[in-house]
């Protein structure tokens, strides 16, 4: 018996001893593939790593632009700083510009308050209208659109500002005898009218001033149906008013509106009474009620 168990503790002993030879064998093999795949996986970091470089290098390559493309991007960059303050300077003087036309519009309508915008007074031939104390008369149709108004005096000038008509506010057509209207010749009416008289009415808003012409008399005795050659007085003739010049000359003779109505022809240093007509601005004008 003690042979026996002499034996199997051999046999058990040396089992063992394989057991341990083996696990010792078997141990450095699997440390060799432990270390083995740790080498794999730094080689192949490492090549990631080299691959990352690579393409960091590339991309840097990109960006780093060469020096001409640097000076195109800086050329672009001055124009268009120099076309932003081109558009900012013309904004700002349009902006300007649109400020000073509403200060003018509205200094020109604060200076013209009897300005009607858009439309204005309407006056019908023969109508009576008021020039602060001198009374006139519409000569020609006028609607809401016109700005101003032909209009004839009431009565001839006084002249002389005595108050009353006589020979004294009389007047020679033209001095040296010539048959010609002018503005510049100081001899004549029509530089009389444009000079002195002109200061005499002392009319705000008178764009011109002249005599009327036979074919505007004719206009208006035939639209007021006055006839011709009356017995009766009107607002155009009658004894009160007198013989007064028209403008329109013949034959080297002037025409002049008698105190009937009908015209006839007179020297042009004759003497005459004279009866105005202007253009003016209607906010200077007011109409007439108390006939």
């Amino acid at each position: 018996m003690s042979n026996r168990k002499k034996k199997l503790s051999e046999k058990v002993l040396n089992n063992s001893k394989l057991v341990l030879c083996n696990k010792l064998k078997n141990t450095p093999s699997k440390s060799k593939n432990i270390n083995r795949k740790v080498k794999i996986l730094s080689e192949k970091h490492t090549k990631t790593q080299k691959n990352d470089s690579k393409e960091q290098k590339k991309l840097s390559e990109e960006i780093i632009l060469p020096k001409e493309s640097k000076e195109s991007v800086n050329m672009e960059k001055k124009k268009k700083t120099k076309f932003d303050v081109k558009n900012v300077t013309k904004i700002s003087i349009l902006f300007l510009g649109m400020i000073f036309l509403i200060v003018l519009i509205t200094i020109f309508l604060l200076n013209n308050e009897n300005i009607l915008i858009f439309s204005f007074e309407e006056y019908k031939t023969g109508e009576l209208v008021n020039i602060g104390a001198t009374k006139w008369y519409v000569i020609s149709d006028s609607n809401v659109d016109n700005q101003t108004v032909e209009l004839l005096s009431q009565k001839p000038i006084d002249i002389n500002n005595d108050g009353k008509l006589d020979d004294d506010d009389r007047k020679k057509f033209d001095m040296e005898g010539k048959y010609y209207y002018s503005i510049k010749n100081k001899n004549n009416i029509g530089y009389f009218l444009n000079n002195e008289l002109k200061k005499l009415l002392n009319i705000k808003g008178i764009k011109s001033i002249r005599l009327l012409s036979s074919e505007e008399y004719i206009y208006i005795r035939n639209r007021m149906d006055f006839g011709y050659d009356w017995k009766d007085g009107n607002w155009l003739a009658n004894k009160e008013i007198g013989e007064w010049w028209l403008d329109t000359i013949k034959y080297n003779r002037v025409y002049t509106v008698t105190e009937r109505g009908s015209y006839k022809l007179d020297y042009s240093d004759n003497k005459n009474f004279v009866r105005p007509v202007i253009l003016i601005d209607k906010s200077y004008v007011n109409k007439f009620f108390n006939r």
